[in-house]
């Protein structure tokens, strides 16, 4: 890939990421399911989606429309998101991008419940965190 094409990824990628943290669209308790809501997002990635939109956007309307549409670009990304904590859950991965999935993790967090306990309360917070994803996205 081209080195100027990678370090806009990173760069905006970058953004994204502060933008998310910097404005949190809603508090979520306990600490495991706000943790399912950015641990893919903090893994990095492409994020040729939300490039794509912040370079439209730039292309039509300049620096400041690009700017501006990184909302628009978190969305399309936390959208993303929820889609491979679900897909994650369905097909029972228990890894994304080289580290444990959201349910894995959580359930690493309950582990002093006993191997079934902590598996359904993995199970049923990462779906709750890829709802909160969904949610997040559209709003």
């Amino acid at each position: 890939m081209n080195e100027k094409l990678l370090s806009y990824l990173k760069e905006s990628g970058n953004l994204l990421l502060s933008y998310y943290k910097e404005n949190p669209f809603f508090a979520l308790t306990p600490a495991e399911l706000m943790e399912g809501t950015f641990v893919y997002f903090e893994r990095g990635g492409k994020r040729l989606r939300p490039a794509i939109c912040r370079l439209c956007a730039g292309a039509l309307g300049g620096d400041a429309a690009e700017t501006a549409a990184i909302p628009c670009a978190l969305g399309l990304e936390l959208y993303h998101n929820w889609t491979l904590v679900h897909d994650d859950m369905i097909d029972h991965d228990d890894t994304r991008r080289g580290k444990k999935a959201v349910h894995k993790l959580v359930k690493d967090n309950f582990s002093s419940y006993g191997d079934e306990k902590s598996t359904e309360y993995g199970f049923d917070t990462a779906l709750l965190a890829g709802d909160a994803l969904h949610s997040a996205s559209v709003y």
